[in-house]
């Protein structure tokens, strides 16, 4: 980014300034959930490889025919099993988290990763929750359980 861009337009200044602590608040939040999802649709695997691809053949000595074996090799790897056998495309199907009871501790418990254990930890507060396991990368699914039909005996 240039010294001299303006990344902030004179008039949306004079609107933030006359913003109470609250409308802020809101406006900062707001931003935040348009960055993180223009980020999470311009992380999807595609736009990865296109971007890897773009520049690989701005690189000396690197046509098409050695890019795209560059790129199927990293493909192989992205998606190779690893040693607890999950691809990557398996960790991109999102799963519950699980409870886990802390053994030091028994009447606490916390949620935890259900392919690797850890914890999951929410560092921007309690509404948000992460759409990714922090230590293996495991997509999570944070939708409501549906409710349990009692049958009768």
């Amino acid at each position: 980014m240039s010294k001299n861009k303006k990344v902030l337009k004179l008039r949306t200044y004079k609107r933030i300034k006359a913003m109470s602590f609250d409308e802020l608040s809101e406006y900062v939040k707001g931003l935040y959930r348009e960055g993180f999802e223009a980020g999470r649709k311009a992380g999807t695997p595609d736009v990865l490889f296109r971007a890897l691809r773009e520049a690989l053949l701005s690189t000396e000595d690197i046509g098409p025919t050695r890019a795209d074996a560059i790129l199927k090799k990293f493909g192989e790897i992205f998606t190779r099993k690893s040693t607890d056998k999950t691809t990557g495309d398996e960790r991109l199907t999102a799963k519950r988290p699980v409870w886990k009871e802390d053994e030091d501790f028994p009447f606490d418990s916390y949620l935890c990763c259900p392919k690797c254990g850890h914890p999951i930890i929410n560092q921007w507060g309690p509404n948000t929750k992460p759409a990714f396991c922090q230590g293996c990368g495991q997509a999570l699914d944070w939708t409501p359980e549906p409710e349990k039909e009692e049958s009768e005996e």
